[in-house]
């Protein structure tokens, strides 16, 4: 108001003066316009600077401080309203086996937490998170299962919503208790509990944050269409994938570990390397074997009929 009112003052001087008064008058308002960009500067830094009380959510670990204005989706009411601090947490979401509504407010839910969704269709190996409606030997399912992260039943998200705040996943972790009252299959039962045991399994020096199958080198024979889904899936286990073409002509047996086999594609393969394969004791095996080594509680027999391959 001071300034103002001197503004004022020194225009009526200019304009005594001689000065114009539309000049005075262009002055006068440069200088308002002036005031305005002023108080609306030192309204934020107040804001930053502790003015407006802090969020009363608890501090973990994993989350960082961002202010509001720096995510551009972010709405005027949040930027001004009491929301100006935002909590960004290191938690990255997948959802799958999710109806198109339930994806699209959990995803809301999400950001709105701190927390980042992936937008993809497939498995990502940035997830630390992932959210689904029900087990099945899916990519996204089997490959979380395969590197120890989180699999979560959808009503984690809701009670995080509850909350305000991502909460312990531990309750929320898909287990067999959690399926279909109906649902009896001692195979599904298996499959529900392999997050658990394996996201466990994987934190003990067992095999130390390197995935279920940190120790094979492998050799894929596959359809083009599935090939990527099955690389993505050895790959969130650790395997490495040395080679992957149909149409490979010399293999270097000794870097392999296991080769696994589409049934259709069994005749692209030499009738030698097959020889060369049991002489180097090198596994090949069904692509079935994958999922049955996540999903069962011991380690499937590799001799088991079900999964040789004969030329």
């Amino acid at each position: 108001v001071v300034v103002v009112v001197v503004m004022c003052w020194d225009a009526f001087l200019m304009h005594i003066g001689g000065i114009p008064a539309v000049v005075c008058c262009c002055f006068l308002v440069d200088g308002v316009v002036a005031v305005i960009v002023i108080v609306v500067v030192v309204v934020v830094c107040q804001g930053v600077s502790g003015c407006i009380p802090p969020p009363t959510w608890s501090w973990t670990p994993d989350m960082e401080l961002q202010l509001c204005f720096v995510e551009p989706c972010f709405s005027p009411t949040e930027l001004f309203g009491d929301c100006l601090w935002r909590v960004r947490t290191n938690r990255s979401f997948l959802l799958s086996g999710l109806g198109v509504a339930d994806k699209k407010k959990y995803a809301t839910v999400i950001r709105e937490l701190g927390g980042y969704m992936l937008e993809v269709q497939s498995f990502s190996p940035d997830c630390t998170h992932v959210v689904v409606g029900y087990p099945s030997r899916s990519e996204k399912f089997l490959a979380a299962v395969a590197s120890g992260k989180w699999v979560l039943r959808p009503g984690y998200v809701d009670a995080c919503q509850a909350a305000g705040m991502f909460i312990d996943e531990a309750e929320y972790e898909w287990t067999s208790q959690y399926l279909k009252t109906n649902d009896t299959s001692q195979s599904n039962r298996l499959l529900a509990d392999s997050p658990r045991r394996w996201r466990q399994r994987l934190g003990t020096s067992q095999a130390p944050s390197r995935g279920a199958f940190h120790d094979w080198s492998v050799g894929l024979v596959v359809d083009s269409n599935t090939m990527s889904g099955f690389r993505r899936l050895l790959e969130a286990g650790g395997a490495r994938v040395v080679y992957d073409r149909l149409t490979e002509a010399v293999w270097d047996v000794e870097q392999l570990t296991h080769v696994f086999v589409d049934s259709k594609r069994i005749a692209t393969l030499p009738r030698e390397l097959f020889d060369t394969f049991k002489t180097r004791n090198v596994l090949c095996l069904k692509t079935e074997f994958i999922a049955d080594f996540l999903v069962f509680e011991t380690r499937p027999d590799p001799n088991a009929t079900k999964y040789h391959v004969k030329p």
